[in-house]
């Protein structure tokens, strides 16, 4: 982690849940960016195949 002139918190890498919300995110001078891939099983978008 690290803090800019202005106090706001940056972290590196990237936090991901593997818990059931599955969230992955970057926080970057204090504000969270999420990742495409965040609320997906498995990093990929859309459903899995098993459930095709």
């Amino acid at each position: 982690m690290s803090v800019d002139w202005f106090g706001r918190p940056s972290i590196s890498p990237s936090i991901r849940q593997t818990n059931a919300c599955r969230c992955h995110f970057w926080v970057k001078g204090g504000r969270v960016e999420w990742c495409r891939d965040s609320g997906h099983a498995n990093g990929r978008l859309g459903r899995d195949r098993a459930d095709a």
